[in-house]
């Protein structure tokens, strides 16, 4: 009986251990996708030129930001600014925000929402293929862009797609 005690402790430990392991293998996980979560959203140079390669069919488009005002989306409108500039594309002065904010040079109107989207006023069908090239490509290297119409650039001008770079989701 007192083997059988035994053997059963050890079975026990056994179990003990594998959860113990389990447990660890999650918790090293869910500190990755936190860590991933806190990484600042980037372009690396090989992705800018494939970037740059799919909108310089574009060249001579006309751009503006809004950005949130932090660091990291500042960042990155530094980053999505110098890959438009060299497919050939020109930034214009924000077209909206009441709040204007030095960002890469020029001016920027403030947003305080999430993710980065790129708009265009309804019925500028000129402005449509440009803004999906412009919204696929950023996404399918990582920065998820949604293509969008706003009423409140209806009139604006220079036409122009307005790019929302927002705080990181």
């Amino acid at each position: 009986e007192k083997d059988l005690k035994i053997a059963q402790a050890v079975r026990d430990a056994a179990k003990a251990n594998e959860a113990t392991e389990r447990e660890r293998g999650e918790r090293a996980k869910l500190e990755l996708e936190l860590a991933k979560l806190k990484e600042p959203r980037v372009l690396h140079p090989e992705q800018r030129d494939r970037i740059i390669t799919e909108l310089k069919k574009f060249t001579g488009q006309k751009f503006s930001f809004n950005v949130y005002p932090d660091p990291e989306p500042l960042a990155l409108l530094g980053i999505i600014d110098a890959t438009l500039k060299s497919a050939g594309w020109e930034r214009v002065p924000s077209q909206l925000g009441a709040i204007e904010v030095n960002a890469a040079g020029s001016t920027a109107g403030t947003a305080y929402d999430s993710g980065v989207d790129a708009l265009i006023a309804p019925g500028a069908n000129d402005l449509m293929p440009a803004l999906l090239a412009l919204a696929a490509a950023l996404t399918r290297e990582g920065v998820r862009c949604t293509p969008h119409t706003n009423n409140g650039l209806i009139g604006k001008m220079p036409t122009a797609i307005l790019i929302n770079v927002g705080k990181k989701p």
